[in-house]
């Protein structure tokens, strides 16, 4: 066994194969590796005087092709913020929405494509826009993932665009339809 203090809260254990066997390390059970783990910190405390056990600690075991291997560990210093309790108020407070954004060529196209979403129902929060400068046309959808099967037929329409860039298309471009645009917009068709 070879140890190696990278710093006053880590060290590198290195074992070999025979070593690596007799800690059963390699074992699946996590309750057997763990009592295993703690035999061998022992071992270390009493070659190194390193005091792990009693403290949060994180362990990474890298198995060796030889049988043998590595065991970085190192102890955690907990703080108050990192478990930091929720108020009431942010408990019950909603998840963050997902934004989803389409760029359409022309106010055909999203026409049709706000009729389809009318037709499948959709009844999330959405608003459009238009980009005079670059003459296009946007819709933002709340609560809509582009990979989700439901919305592919958005592709034969408009481009997807970053939910991160809703703040800049707010700012920028003339709003059509600030709230219900699906509702609102899908009998102009």
């Amino acid at each position: 066994m070879e140890i190696i203090k990278i710093g006053s809260d880590s060290l590198k254990i290195s074992l070999c194969t025979k070593e690596a066997n007799e800690y059963k390390l390699d074992k699946i059970d996590n309750e057997l590796m763990k009592n295993s783990f703690l035999k061998l910190l022992l071992k270390v405390k009493e070659s190194i005087s390193y005091k792990a056990i009693g403290e949060k600690i994180v362990a990474e075991i890298f198995s060796g092709k030889d049988g043998g291997c590595e065991i970085f560990v190192s102890r955690v210093e907990v703080t108050e913020s990192m478990y930091k309790e929720k108020t009431t108020e942010e408990a019950v407070k909603k998840p963050k929405q997902l934004s989803t954004i389409y760029s359409f060529d022309n106010v055909d196209k999203l026409l049709m494509a706000i009729n389809r979403l009318h037709n499948i129902r959709y009844s999330g929060t959405s608003s459009a826009y238009y980009d005079e400068e670059k003459d296009k046309y946007y819709i933002l959808l709340e609560d809509v993932s582009s990979k989700d099967i439901r919305y592919a037929f958005m592709n034969e329409y408009a481009r997807y665009i970053r939910g991160s860039l809703s703040s800049l298309i707010k700012e920028h471009c003339k709003c059509i339809c600030k709230r219900d645009a699906v509702k609102k917009l899908s009998n102009l068709l």
